[in-house]
């Protein structure tokens, strides 16, 4: 029965590949915060039923996520490069906390900050994609 299980998810994880691979820019920042808020949502969750190592795991991913959308802001191209990489590094202290704690409030508090981020760019994204349409119809 393990190999039953484990087909759906090799196909699963396939697609996400896909997904990655045939992004856009924008779509792939969008993915990146879809996966970091899916993360946080998980952590606060195992930490809500006491599964601490799932949590930690959880925070883990979602700090690398962060951590990667951090690095990519270019850096002295403004104040509103310069406030991202503050937000990101709240939200970074925020996760740290959480996981120290194994309190879900942090949590809360940085999905506060990410979630109307990442709708941000799901629409620049979604915006993109059909300006990159209309150009090549």
């Amino acid at each position: 029965m393990q190999t039953a299980n484990r087909t759906p998810l090799r196909g699963l994880s396939s697609y996400r590949a896909s997904q990655v691979v045939t992004a856009s820019p924008h779509k792939l920042v969008s993915l990146l915060f879809s996966g970091a808020i899916c993360s946080l949502e998980q952590a606060s969750e195992a930490i809500h039923n006491q599964r601490r190592a799932e949590a930690l795991s959880h925070l883990t991913k979602a700090r690398r996520i962060v951590a990667e959308l951090m690095t990519s802001v270019k850096r002295g191209s403004g104040p509103m490069a310069e406030n991202l990489v503050a937000l990101y590094g709240f939200v970074l202290a925020r996760l740290a906390s959480a996981g120290a704690e194994q309190n879900p409030q942090p949590i809360g508090e940085a999905l506060k900050v990410l979630t109307p981020l990442g709708e941000a760019w799901a629409s620049i994204a979604e915006a993109a994609e059909g300006h990159r349409a209309a150009q090549t119809g």
